[in-house]
C-alpha cells in the first residue's frame, strides 16, 4: 500500500494516517513510513512512524502523538479487520494497553520469538556488519512463559494523599494499581499488596517523587524457584522508617500472613531520581539471603545481588554457555561481571581453576560465600572493574584459555576488549542482555583475528521485548 499523505494534510502532532506497517523498532513497535511535508515546507520521505500495539503487515488509521526532527511516535486509532496477522494475540492481562511492564503481549509467542530472532540477526548484520550467521533458533519458555519471574519490584506512591502501589503506566511514572500482574508469581503480588496494606495501617505512606516526600519508595520481593523461601525489601526513603512507624507490628502480620517469608530487608534510597535500590540494607526479619539451586548448585541470594529472574530459561541459558565453551580439566577460566558467582561456581567443576571479577562488594562477598557452600576451593573472586582487574591478572602471568562475559546492557569497557585482545584468550564466551553492544565488542573482537562460531538467544522475558544471546567467539589460528 502507499503510504502518501493526502493534499491537505501535514507530518505533526495531531495529524491521523492510514498507514501500513512494515518491521518493528527494538522495544516491538510497529513501524509505518509515510511521505509529506510539515507547515514550513520542508519534505520527508519514508518518514518513520512508531506504534504500539501493531503488528508487521497489518494495516490500521493512526495519530501522531510525539514529534522529532527524523521519526515520530503514533497511537493506533483503528486496525483494518481483514489484515490482522496470524501472530496477532489477544493479551491476557486487562491492563496491557497501559501498563509498562510488558510490550509484546499483543504478538502469540511464537509470534514473540520470529521478532526476537530477526531483531538479533538485523542487529548484529546493522551494527555489526555481520551478514552471513548461521544464528540458531530462539531457545524458547514453551509451556510455562506466564508468572515465571523470580523478583518483582512495585513502586508505591501516593495519589491525592492515598497510598498505591502498582506499576508505571507506559511512558510515564503515573502508577497503575496493583491487582493482579501475568509474569510474576500470584503468591509475590498476593505478598506486595498485603504488605503495602499493613505498613499503610501503621501509619507508613507511599513515596511522592515530585516533592521528594514519603516512607516507601518500592516493595521488592525474591523467592527461590520451588517457592520454599521469600524474601522482602522494602525500599524506603529514610532509616526514621523503623522507629516512625510500628515495623515490628507489621512484620508479625505480614509473616503470620505469610510463613514462606524468612527474610525482611530495609533498603536505604535517599536520593531522587529513579534508581530504584541505595546502597545501605538493614535486616529487619530473618536472614540476610535466600538460597536457590541452580544448574545443580546451591546460591545465596542477597538484597541487591544481580540473579536472572527467569530461574528454570537460566539453566538452559548457562547450560548452553558452558557446553557450547567445551571446556577441559586444564582449562583456566575468567568469569567477568561474576556478580554472584554463579557462571564460575557451575563452570568449576569442568576445569582447572576459575578467576571471578566484580565491581560491588556486597557480590563479591555473596561469591565467596556461594563458593564455600558449593564447597568449590578451584575458584577465587576479586571485588575491582573488570578492565582494571583482567590488566592485574595479565600482568601477574595468569594465562586463562576461556573467558565467560555477561556485562550489563552497557557491553565491556573497550579497555577490556582489548586486553582480552592482548592476553589471546582462545575462547570468548559473551552472554548478552543487548544486541546492540554485542554486536560492537564482537566487531571488535572478530577485527583482531576471532571467529564467531555459535550464536543463540535465549528467551528469558516472555511478553517483553528483552532478549539474552549466547555469542561463542574463538581465537583465529
Amino acid at each position: 500500500m502507499e503510504n502518501k499523505v493526502i493534499k491537505e494534510k501535514y507530518i505533526e502532532k495531531g495529524e491521523r494516517f492510514k498507514v501500513t506497517f512494515s518491521g518493528y523498532t527494538h522495544e516491538g513497535l510497529a513501524i509505518a513510513r509515510i511521505d509529506g511535508k510539515d507547515r514550513k515546507g520542508v519534505e520527508y520521505t519514508n518518514f518513520p512512524l512508531f506504534v504500539f500495539g501493531a503488528l508487521d503487515k497489518e494495516q490500521g488509521f493512526v495519530e501522531i502523538t510525539k514529534m522529532s526532527k527524523t521519526y515520530a511516535y503514533a497511537t493506533m486509532l483503528r486496525l483494518f479487520d481483514e489484515n490482522h496477522s496470524p501472530y496477532r494475540n489477544k493479551p491476557i492481562c486487562p491492563k496491557y494497553a497501559e501498563c509498562g511492564g510488558c510490550n509484546i503481549m499483543h504478538m502469540t509467542y511464537k509470534g514473540q520469538l520470529l521478532f526476537k530472532e530477526q531483531m538479533v540477526k538485523d542487529t548484529l548484520k546493522k551494527l555489526g556488519g555481520f551478514d552471513n550467521l548461521n544464528i540458531e533458533p530462539v531457545e524458547g519458555m514453551f509451556g510455562k512463559n506466564l508468572y515465571y519471574r523470580n523478583k518483582v519490584q512495585v513502586p508505591v506512591g501516593c495519589v491525592k494523599g492515598k497510598t498505591i502501589c502498582g506499576f508505571y503506566k507506559r511512558e510515564t511514572h503515573d502508577i497503575i494499581p496493583l491487582n493482579e500482574c501475568f509474569i510474576q508469581t500470584e503468591y509475590s503480588t498476593e505478598i506486595v499488596k498485603f504488605t503495602k496494606n499493613v505498613l499503610c495501617e501503621f501509619g507508613a505512606t507511599g513515596y511522592n517523587e515530585k516533592v521528594d516526600k514519603g516512607d516507601l519508595r518500592h516493595i521488592l520481593v525474591r523467592k527461590n524457584h520451588n517457592e520454599s523461601e521469600y524474601m522482602i525489601v522494602l525500599i524506603v526513603k529514610s532509616l526514621e522508617f523503623m522507629k516512625k512507624n510500628d515495623l515490628n507490628m507489621a512484620i508479625d502480620k505480614i509473616v503470620k500472613r505469610y510463613p514462606k517469608v524468612v527474610s525482611i530487608i530495609l533498603n536505604l534510597n535517599d536520593k531522587k531520581g529513579n534508581t530504584i535500590l541505595g546502597d545501605k540494607c538493614v535486616t529487619v526479619y530473618g536472614k540476610d539471603t535466600i538460597c536457590d539451586e541452580l544448574c545443580g548448585c546451591k546460591f545465596n541470594i542477597g538484597a541487591k545481588s544481580f540473579y536472572q529472574v527467569n530461574h528454570d530459561q537460566c539453566e538452559k541459558l548457562y547450560s548452553i554457555a558452558i557446553e557450547k565453551a567445551k571446556l577441559s580439566s586444564d582449562d583456566v577460566v575468567i568469569d567477568a561481571y561474576c556478580g554472584i558467582g554463579t557462571i564460575g561456581i557451575i563452570a568449576s567443576k569442568y576445569v582447572k581453576h576459575v578467576y571471578g571479577v566484580e565491581i560491588v562488594d556486597e557480590a563479591v562477598k555473596n561469591a565467596l560465600a556461594n563458593a564455600k557452600l558449593n564447597k568449590i576451593k578451584n575458584i577465587e573472586f576479586v571485588c575491582n572493574k573488570a578492565e582494571e582487574q583482567i590488566i592485574k591478572w595479565m600482568n601477574s602471568n595468569v594465562k586463562p584459555n576461556v573467558i565467560f562475559v555477561d556485562p550489563p546492557r552497557k557491553g565491556c569497557d573497550k579497555k577490556f576488549i582489548d586486553t582480552i585482545i592482548s592476553m589471546k584468550i582462545k575462547k570468548v564466551i559473551y552472554i548478552s542482555c543487548d544486541p546492540s553492544t554485542l554486536a560492537r565488542d564482537a566487531r571488535i573482537l572478530v577485527d583482531n583475528g576471532y571467529k564467531i562460531k555459535f550464536v543463540k538467544p535465549v528467551d528469558l522475558f516472555a511478553h517483553t521485548s528483552h532478549i539474552e544471546t549466547i555469542m561463542c567467539l574463538e581465537l583465529g589460528e
